[in-house]
């Protein structure tokens, strides 16, 4: 089941390229497919059925603050949608590289250390060898550097000890919330499936995706659209943020949401 996860944050970034290899050039294939494997001997873990773990304090600098978000008395925080008119529903601010714990408050974000992490959710359940850490509701994948480079939250591929519906985007787009309740916060802009063939696993023809992507420059960030060009994907491959949706074909909720920088498949 953890494997199945880990795939998923794969296919997530796979599918990405796919959607975005509109308008590149063949000089940029080759950003797409680099693999980055390092190794993860001598990494601590806990067992699966462990107790869930809890942070003695959240530093401020990692605690969720923004208007949507109320502080209950045990804790944990409630995060509301985020309703949004026009072009600020594409907007991007530096807490959305991010989702928001909701049992604790704390922010787990791109940029962050393993350290930092792990000192907000505990150590991993699981780890992959090719850098993706797998804890309790989420997948987070580190680059060589030891910083996150990708953070995945998905439905029905985790042990039933698992919460993944704990992580909420900053703006309260989480598991289950419906396809309209989306719009009202991201804008309308997702692809529908081109091709409902079962045995297709290609997940940009076989669901419902939403993929946006920004240019960041230090904390400012610039929209894309649905896809990126050589003339304006931005000079470091860093600086290229990816935020991608899935929605059930049946349902049409959300059931995985990913958000990363750069073009390489971890």
């Amino acid at each position: 089941m953890k494997k199945k996860l880990f795939c998923l944050a794969l296919v997530f970034t796979l599918a990405a390229g796919t959607l975005a290899s509109c308008g590149k050039d063949d000089a940029d294939t080759d950003e797409n497919t680099t693999s980055s494997v390092t190794s993860t001997q001598d990494i601590d873990t806990v067992a699966p059925d462990a107790t869930p773990f809890v942070p003695e304090e959240v530093p401020s600098e990692f605690a969720a603050d923004r208007s949507n978000i109320t502080k209950n008395d045990d804790g944990s925080v409630s995060v509301s949608l985020e309703a949004r008119e026009g072009e600020s529903r594409h907007e991007f601010e530096e807490d959305d590289l991010g989702f928001v714990d909701t049992t604790t408050g704390a922010i787990i974000k791109i940029g962050m250390t393993v350290d930092e992490v792990e000192s907000l959710i505990g150590l991993p359940k699981a780890v992959d060898s090719m850098n993706a850490r797998i804890y309790n509701g989420i997948v987070v994948i580190y680059g060589d550097d030891g910083t996150v480079e990708q953070l995945v939250v998905a439905a029905g591929n985790m042990d039933e000890s698992d919460i993944p519906d704990k992580f909420v985007t900053p703006r309260g787009v989480k598991l289950s919330t419906t396809l309209d309740e989306f719009k009202s916060v991201y804008g309308d802009e997702y692809s529908v499936p081109g091709n409902t063939d079962a045995s297709n696993a290609d997940v940009s023809s076989s669901a419902t995706t939403a993929v946006r992507y920004y240019a960041r420059n230090g904390n400012d960030f610039t929209y894309l659209g649905q896809n990126y060009t050589a003339e304006n994907k931005p000079e470091n491959d860093s600086d290229l943020v990816t935020q991608m949706f899935l929605f059930s074909n049946e349902t049409q909720a959300v059931t995985a949401i990913s958000i990363k920088t750069g073009t390489d498949v971890n």
